[in-house]
């Protein structure tokens, strides 16, 4: 009994490396970039710096006002504040409730602004 136990363990480890190692190796099994020389393009597009879709676009409504220096879209019914990245446009609402679409940045908590509207006008979009 004690030599098939001595047995088992080292087996059930080695069993474990190849098991290991057979994995990493699929996880890496993607095709590797072709390492031109030089010729790496501006064009490509990665996740993090893709440019900003319309579909990702929605509309946060609360009010401007600065807070630390900078306006803020601030929503007193869920006590949320985003930082918003066309401080020029925000500055026309300070103080007024207001409608932002845009993309939000949910690990920054910025809104990239493509409009503010006076949430008290109807918008003229249809």
């Amino acid at each position: 009994m004690k030599r098939f136990e001595a047995f088992t363990i080292p087996a059930v480890l080695l069993l474990f490396v190849i098991m290991s190692s057979s994995l990493a190796a699929l996880g890496q099994a993607a095709p590797a970039p072709s390492q031109d020389s030089g010729s790496h393009s501006p064009e490509k597009s990665t996740l993090k710096n893709r440019p900003l879709q319309t579909f990702d676009l929605k509309t946060y409504t609360g009010f401007i006002n600065k807070v630390g220096g900078q306006y803020m879209l601030t929503t007193p019914w869920t006590n949320i504040i985003y930082k918003l990245d066309d401080q020029k446009a925000a500055k026309k609402f300070e103080g007024k409730e207001v409608g932002v679409t845009g993309n939000l940045d949910t690990k920054t908590n910025v809104i990239h602004v493509k409009t503010i509207a006076d949430a008290a006008q109807p918008s003229s979009k249809p």
